[in-house]
């Protein structure tokens, strides 16, 4: 969609959707394809369609990680940040989520809100345990460390002690 294909994926997008009606046998490929069909072309009444599509996917394929940031990216589109990382914490509350945890750290470090960085983090960072972690457990890290950092600075206080017990946490 992105490579001017744009006729290509409207034809894609209605077999999709004529050919297998059942989204009960899709997998996250066809509802994360979908999703972005309707936010990127914009086809008559896509809101509701894209709406439908999530609750489906999330019905469907209820332990997916995918369906909650493919939500929260369809509310971060419209404009509706709240609403966002209130589907992200319904994730990392539900399942096993560190991208989800990832996003919403990042969200809410853009918000100066710390202590809720801290705690998404940290279970994003045991979400994300794997014996070759990728580049979203370090993210994590210096998330965390940043927003320690931040909660230290503006509480005023300014003792080496505690800065070196922040930094041996």
């Amino acid at each position: 969609m992105d490579a001017g294909k744009t006729a290509e994926a409207a034809v894609i997008a209605e077999k999709l959707e004529i050919n297998c009606p059942d989204r009960s046998k899709w997998n996250w490929r066809g509802f994360k394809f979908l999703l972005n069909y309707y936010l990127t072309n914009r086809p008559v009444g896509f809101e509701k369609k894209a709406s439908v599509l999530i609750q489906d996917f999330k019905k469907y394929l209820p332990h997916e990680e995918k369906a909650y940031t493919s939500d929260a990216s369809r509310l971060v589109y419209a404009g509706k940040f709240s609403d966002a990382m209130n589907v992200l914490e319904e994730a990392v509350s539900k399942l096993n989520a560190p991208q989800c945890a990832l996003t919403l750290a990042d969200m809410y470090f853009e918000r100066a809100k710390y202590e809720d960085v801290i705690r998404v983090a940290t279970l994003g960072i045991a979400y994300s345990a794997e014996p070759q972690p990728g580049i979203r457990v370090p993210y994590l890290i210096f998330l965390r460390a940043m927003a320690k950092d931040a909660l230290y600075l503006k509480s005023g206080r300014n003792s080496q002690e505690e800065a070196h017990a922040i930094i041996r946490e």
